[in-house]
C-alpha cells in the first residue's frame, strides 16, 4: 500500500517533504486523497507529473494546491484548461483551487505527499 509522503510548503515552487502519511485525509469534512487528485492531474496530456499539497485558506482551513510539471514536448496549456480538465473527472471538492507550474527539480521524486498540519492528521 502506498503511504504517501508528508510536505511542507516551503515558498513558492519549493515543496518539501518529510515522511510517509495515510493518504486518505479530511478537509472541510470532506475526504480528498491526494494520490488520487495527483493521478488525475497526471493524465492530462500536457502534465508530466504532480504533487498536492494543502495551503491555508481562511473559509475551510485548508485548500488543495498543486504543483504540476509540464511535458517538454506536450502540448501547450495553463491553468484554466489544466482545472476545467481535472474538474471534469473529479468532484468539485477535489479540485485543487490552485495550480502552480514548476520545473522537475522542484517535486519530490514523484511521488504523492501532503503537508503535515493539522487538519490533515489523524488524531
Amino acid at each position: 500500500m502506498d503511504a504517501g509522503r508528508m510536505g511542507t510548503h516551503g515558498g513558492p515552487g519549493h515543496p518539501g517533504r518529510r515522511g510517509p502519511l495515510p493518504p486518505g485525509r479530511t478537509r472541510a469534512s470532506e475526504n480528498i486523497s491526494a494520490a488520487e487528485v495527483e493521478a488525475v492531474l497526471s493524465l492530462h496530456p500536457a502534465v508530466r507529473t504532480a504533487a498536492c499539497i494543502p495551503v491555508p485558506d481562511p473559509m475551510r482551513g485548508e485548500e488543495v494546491k498543486a504543483y504540476v510539471e509540464l511535458k517538454p514536448d506536450g502540448p501547450a496549456t495553463d491553468e484554466a484548461a489544466v482545472h476545467r480538465f481535472v474538474n471534469e473527472r473529479l468532484a468539485r471538492f477535489k479540485v485543487p483551487r490552485y495550480i502552480e507550474f514548476v520545473a522537475a527539480s522542484m517535486l519530490p521524486s514523484g511521488e504523492s505527499f501532503l503537508s503535515n498540519s493539522p487538519m490533515w492528521r489523524k488524531a
